[in-house]
């Protein structure tokens, strides 16, 4: 119930300091660095989207310092670092071995333990995909092949 309440406070906040013309309102904490000040036109918390505006402006405008900027702050790991193991994997996924053909920039997943958040490797959209629908679980993954095995005739 504290949560709900909690939730119910922090739009009330940001309701009432979208009435009074206000940028920032105090919300809940944030889960990174646990600042209550929130951004109004975004939810995000004032402190990481400082630095992340800090990151934006040393990089290129566009696509490539979203990029970085969100793998620094959700997995610690530096461009050059998952350039680096990009080139060992030599552009393919760690599980099928096939080059990522969605999207526009055709980059490949960080695929992470939820447990840890220790990076493991990088995925194409479908491996990383189905490692997280079916939550890491090996048995669901040995009935997936069973299954498979099964009704492959």
């Amino acid at each position: 119930m504290g949560v709900l309440k909690s939730q119910k406070e922090s739009n009330k906040n940001r309701n009432e300091a979208i009435r009074l013309g206000l940028k920032i309102y105090t919300g809940k904490p944030c889960k990174n660095c646990s600042d209550t000040k929130k951004r109004v036109d975004s939810y995000g918390c004032v402190t990481c989207s400082n630095k992340r505006g800090l990151l934006n402006s040393k990089t290129t405008n566009g696509k490539k310092w979203a990029f970085k900027s969100r793998i620094m702050f959700k997995y610690k790991l530096s461009l050059d670092d998952y350039n680096k193991m990009y080139t060992e994997q030599n552009g393919k996924c760690a599980i099928c071995n096939n080059p990522e053909t969605r999207g526009r920039y055709k980059k490949l997943y960080i695929d992470h333990s939820h447990v840890t958040g220790k990076v493991r490797s990088l995925l194409c959209h479908r491996c990383n995909s189905i490692l997280g629908f079916t939550n890491e679980s090996i048995a669901t993954l040995q009935k997936i092949i069973q299954y498979i095995q099964t009704h492959n005739n």
